[in-house]
């Protein structure tokens, strides 16, 4: 299967062709833009869902076992750029979909990943672990003074040392207080497909750190960030957020066809905390997702308030629909946007008649 990659300019033509379907898109202006929906602290009886907005609203998660999901679980704290939602009492090892929505004075907004919904499965169930290695800390914006209240800190635990579990954690999250404290225990991290608890070695593997503090800034994102875990206990680990607020605004992504090529289309307004894009395909809208590119495909101002255009092509099969997705690689999470629905033309070939 052919593919090309090609970075676009304001003033370049483009091809005129029929746009099939088109991401609906909030009007610039309208309240809240919802980004960074991550799913972590997943256990057999639960998993918590966190995003940022850039203005301070309500939120809420609609969740599920099936799809329209149905029950309702708001944010404790509102009025917030941070959201941080715990889904509880669930039952192990099923899957859930989810949507986020967040809601000020201008309007609400619901992020439904666009008509596919988030999903997470829940892991398996254990036994407690027993004991504590409790790390915490304060966030403080960039003065390093003022607490920042409802941070959230994502933590990932990587193997430095060869002993004990491989690879990195899964994600796990803390919310910080009214004080700006955030505290989590260790021993009830998980490895990545959440089925057992990750071992560790104090004082020998790592610990990668995240502060989101939505418009108060971030810290460990453009500029990842990783210690040593601590050998001791209660060892306290203070963040403040030195980077500007992750924004990453996708203004638009559609799709055109012409015979069998696919060629997809989308522009950013702004790309802090974004490396890159990975696109993806299915035949089916809950079909299995294929990514199509090779490499990343490098943002074009990343971590700066400026945006791209960018466009991705390919060849497919004549008279059939795919299903595409654009993943937003940012450092430490990803999020997709889509489906854009694109179906190629059949091909007919006419017999040539001689007299």
């Amino acid at each position: 299967m052919a593919s090309k990659w090609i970075r676009m300019g304001a003033g370049i033509l483009l091809v005129t062709a029929l746009v099939i379907a088109a991401l609906p898109l909030v009007p610039v202006g309208a309240a809240p833009i919802i980004t960074n929906v991550r799913v972590t602290n997943i256990r057999d009886g639960g998993f918590v869902v966190s995003w940022t907005t850039d203005t301070a609203s309500d939120g809420t998660v609609t969740w599920g076992t099936s799809t329209p999901p149905t029950q309702v679980v708001s944010d404790p704290v509102t009025s917030t750029t941070t959201h941080y939602v715990t889904i509880s009492g669930r039952t192990q090892n099923t899957l859930h979909y989810f949507q986020v929505s967040s809601t000020d004075g201008t309007g609400s907004t619901v992020d439904n990943n666009s008509g596919a919904y988030y999903t997470v499965t829940t892991g398996a169930l254990l036994a407690p672990n027993p004991g504590s290695n409790t790390i915490w800390g304060y966030v403080y914006q960039s003065n390093g003074t003022t607490p920042v209240a409802n941070a959230i800190v994502y933590l990932v635990v990587l193997d430095a040392n060869g002993s004990g579990s491989a690879g990195a954690s899964q994600m796990i999250s803390a919310r910080s207080g009214s004080n700006g404290v955030w505290n989590y225990n260790l021993v009830n991290v998980r490895t990545s497909d959440n089925q057992g608890y990750y071992t560790y070695t104090l004082g020998g593997d790592q610990l990668r750190i995240i502060g989101q503090g939505g418009v108060n800034g971030t810290r460990g994102i453009s500029t990842p960030w990783t210690i040593t875990l601590p050998a001791a206990t209660l060892a306290q680990q203070d963040i403040i957020l030195s980077e500007a607020p992750t924004a990453v605004t996708l203004t638009s992504f559609s799709g055109s066809t012409q015979l069998r090529t696919i060629q997809l289309n989308w522009e950013t307004a702004t790309e802090m905390g974004l490396d890159g894009f990975n696109v993806w395909r299915s035949e089916a809208l809950d079909g299995d997702k294929v990514k199509q590119n090779g490499e990343l495909i490098v943002a074009q101002y990343s971590g700066q308030n400026l945006g791209g255009v960018y466009q991705f092509s390919e060849v497919v099969s004549a008279g059939k629909s795919y299903y595409y997705w654009v993943e937003l690689v940012l450092t430490g999470s990803s999020e997709f946007t889509g489906p854009v629905i694109l179906t190629t033309d059949y091909m007919f070939h006419l017999p040539v008649i001689q007299r």
